[in-house]
């Protein structure tokens, strides 16, 4: 994500808007695994002119720790009035504590890189494979195939088939005769 954020200025605007940043053409230094007191920022990014910073904290499969964005919000006021700590998380995350300023989703990310694949940029490739890889990872929406209303079907046959088998144990199963 670091990489795209620092040589991708479609991304890097993706994530400014969220923020309500005015998209412009900034200069960007991103950093990822910046430690700070009792703790490691995930992605940091912010312009040369310091007019704003940004903590990315990518919530994939943990939890945030006790005080972690009020943390990060502190660290980033210290740089620039214009401070956000953004989450990226999966879809099925609850926050417990404190919210962050802004809460994006892996599957928003998915579908903002699919629309730029299609625009044909130069690292198309790149963002392809990573595209590739929050599908193959359940964190970006992937397109429902002709196949799920076949298995859709089997499900409710192999349901029926098994509420017959719960419900009458005591039923005997012979051989298949014909009728002729």
């Amino acid at each position: 994500m670091r990489y795209f954020l620092e040589k991708d200025a479609a991304l890097r605007g993706f994530f400014l808007s969220r923020c309500g940043i005015e998209k412009k053409e900034y200069s960007a230094i991103v950093q990822s695994q910046v430690s700070i007191d009792n703790g490691c920022i995930d992605i940091f990014f912010k312009d040369d002119l310091e007019k704003f910073a940004i903590v990315i904290e990518n919530k994939i499969d943990s939890s945030f720790q006790k005080n972690q964005i009020k943390k990060y919000r502190e660290y980033v006021k210290r740089i620039s009035k214009t401070s956000k700590v953004i989450a990226l998380i999966k879809n099925d995350f609850v926050f417990k504590d404190d919210p962050p300023d802004v809460i994006v989703y892996w599957f928003e990310v998915g579908r903002f890189i699919e629309t730029e694949c299609k625009r044909g940029k130069d690292n198309t490739l790149l963002l392809r494979e990573f595209l590739n890889f929050l599908k193959e990872e359940n964190m970006a929406i992937d397109k429902i195939g002709w196949t799920l209303l076949d298995g859709l079907k089997e499900r409710k046959n192999l349901k029926n088939m098994l509420t017959v088998v719960l419900n009458a144990p005591e039923m005997k199963f012979g051989k298949r005769s014909s009728i002729t």
